[in-house]
C-alpha cells in the first residue's frame, strides 16, 4: 500500500486516492520537529520535516496507522453518499419511466398479440404503443420482382437509345 500523509493541509492519500481537509491534529512532532509529510511504500517509509532537516526513514507506521482509519472512514462516507445518489437517480429514472408508460396504451388481444407469452421469447416487459384511433394496416410492396426487372430492362433500353 502506498500512503501519503500531509498534515498541513489535512490530506491523506492511499494508493493514489486521497481526501483533504481531514483532522490530522493527532500527528505528533518528532524530536521537536514539525512533520511536513509521511511517505509510506508498502514496507518502509520516510517522515519529511518542515525546514532543512533530514528525512527520517521508518520501518513501521506506528502512530501514523491512524491515518488509514481516518482515510477509511472518509472513504466509507463517500461510498455511502455515492450509493445513496445512485439509488435516488434509479428511483427517479423508474418514476419517469412509469410516467412515460402511463401516456401509452398497452398492446392487447385487439392486435392479436399474446402479451403474456412475450416472456417466453425473452421480453421482460410488455410492449407499449402510442394511442391511436385506428389501426394502420401493413403497407404492401409497390412492385413485385417481375415488375422491378421490367423497369430495369426499360431503363437499359432507354440508355442505349440515347
Amino acid at each position: 500500500m502506498r500512503l501519503t500523509i500531509i498534515p498541513s493541509d489535512g490530506s491523506i492519500f492511499v494508493d493514489g486516492h486521497g481526501y483533504t481537509n481531514l483532522d490530522l491534529t493527532w500527528v505528533p512532532e518528532i524530536e521537536g520537529k514539525t512533520v511536513h509529510a509521511v511517505q509510506w511504500y508498502d514496507t518502509w517509509g520516510q517522515v519529511e520535516f518542515v525546514g532543512p532537516d533530514q528525512n527520517l526513514e521508518i520501518n513501521d507506521l506506528g502512530v501514523f496507522k491512524q491515518a488509514i482509519d481516518v482515510w477509511s472512514e472518509r472513504n466509507e462516507e463517500e461510498e455511502a453518499a455515492i450509493k445513496e445518489k445512485l439509488e435516488l437517480e434509479e428511483k427517479h429514472r423508474r418514476e419517469e419511466e412509469e410516467r412515460l408508460r402511463s401516456q401509452f396504451i398497452e398492446i392487447d388481444d385487439e392486435y392479436a398479440i399474446d402479451v403474456d407469452a412475450l416472456d417466453e421469447y425473452g421480453f421482460s416487459e410488455k410492449p407499449y404503443i402510442p394511442p391511436t384511433d385506428y389501426h394502420i394496416p401493413p403497407i404492401d410492396p409497390v412492385m413485385n420482382e417481375e415488375e422491378d426487372e421490367d423497369l430495369f430492362y426499360d431503363i437499359e433500353e432507354l440508355l442505349k437509345e440515347i
